[in-house]
């Protein structure tokens, strides 16, 4: 009897302890857990190598400008580069995890992608090459400021394209980071001419950021849809060589058009390609390229918003030792703003949807 009384009591307890939800497992002084801003290390690791690089490229594409605020050298070539290096990285990346062949059964099988892919691809050939227009014109912390806009953009258009409905908490740290946005580039205190003093925003410079920006939200959604597509089943880097093939197309179809393709044929544009600091351009964008795509698949745009958010704060510390770039009451304001848009996101982040049974399974049927 007591045996029996015993055995009940055991399974009741094992049959409570699998009722109780699971403890949540958290890292980092609870930075990381399954249901936060970071579900892994990994995630964690790659936010912040994402925001690096991005603080570099600002910081390296100023430091390349001449002292009129031009470049002397073709930045149409340049990006041209950069999607040819993106595609090496790929296939070496791809063929060391499989194998070359395995690489081309892929390409075979998923060819359709390109086809897909020729949409962000077109949309990616615009920011790149305007990043470069905008970067002679403002700083960079006024610049990734000025492309935190893209964040009620992006909103929108992920609801639509995942049909998952942002909260309350969440519309309103978008809502905090595109006001400190404006804060940042409103400028008060000029005249005009009958000496009355104005308010100043609008400019053609700003309808160039305002096309970056849209062209940022509707790649960098769209390109999360693909790499999410069908639960992931094609692997990351053959998408990859689909989207740098698209882009060296795109690229090279505007460099014909701006007739910059004369600067690849003389030796002197070749030269200026060769320069240390454009190397170096070239090698940190290549790099971001790959983290963004790696980014975009194991978190979400929304993130990557918030991501941009903390590249204005570093952006805006290196500046003003390396450039003495002022730290003027609007610029502390903004920042203010986004950092404490990205606190209080962190209280309900967006979570990727959960991905489908079939997606444990490779694209080639070998290991994973």
């Amino acid at each position: 009897m007591m045996k029996e009384v015993e055995g009940s009591t055991t399974k009741l307890l094992e049959e409570t302890k699998e009722m109780s939800p699971p403890k949540k497992k958290e890292y980092c002084f609870g930075l990381i857990h399954p249901d936060g801003l970071f579900n892994s290390p990994l995630t964690l690791l790659i936010f912040c190598v994402y925001v690096c690089l991005f603080v570099n490229n600002g910081l390296l594409v100023t430091l390349s400008k001449k002292k009129d605020g031009q470049y002397n050298y073709n930045t149409v070539a340049v990006v041209v580069i950069m999607e040819c290096s993106k595609l090496v990285m790929s296939i070496t990346i791809f063929s060391c995890q499989e194998s070359f062949m395995t690489l081309l059964k892929n390409v075979k099988k998923y060819f359709k992608y390109i086809i897909y892919y020729m949409v962000p691809a077109f949309f990616y050939c615009l920011y790149n090459n305007l990043q470069f227009v905008n970067l002679a014109y403002y700083d960079p912390t006024t610049y990734y400021i000025l492309l935190q806009l893209r964040v009620i953009v992006t909103g929108v258009v992920y609801q639509i394209v995942f049909k998952r409905r942002l909260s309350l908490i969440q519309w309103g740290s978008l809502i905090i980071l595109a006001i400190g946005c404006v804060i940042k580039e409103l400028k008060f205190g000029g005249t005009d001419g009958e000496g009355k003093k104005q308010v100043s925003f609008f400019n053609y410079h700003l309808l160039l950021i305002l096309v970056q920006v849209f062209m940022s939200c509707l790649a960098g959604v769209y390109t999360e849809f693909l790499l999410k597509k069908d639960g992931g089943q094609v692997p990351i880097m053959v998408q990859n060589f689909f989207m740098y093939v698209d882009s060296i197309i795109s690229n090279i179809v505007l460099l014909c058009l701006t007739g910059g393709i004369k600067d690849l044929v003389k030796p002197e544009g070749w030269q200026a390609l060769g320069q240390p600091l454009v190397l170096c351009v070239i090698m940190n964008i290549s790099i971001a390229g790959i983290t963004t795509s790696m980014f975009l698949k194991h978190l979400n745009s929304i993130v990557k918003l918030f991501a941009a958010s903390v590249e204005i704060l570093l952006t805006a510390v290196v500046c003003r030792f390396l450039f003495g770039t002022a730290l003027n009451a609007q610029t502390v304001i903004s920042i203010s703003l986004v950092c404490g848009a990205l606190y209080l996101y962190s209280y309900a982040p967006m979570q990727n949807p959960p991905a489908p049974k079939s997606s444990n399974k490779p694209a080639d049927g070998s290991k994973v």
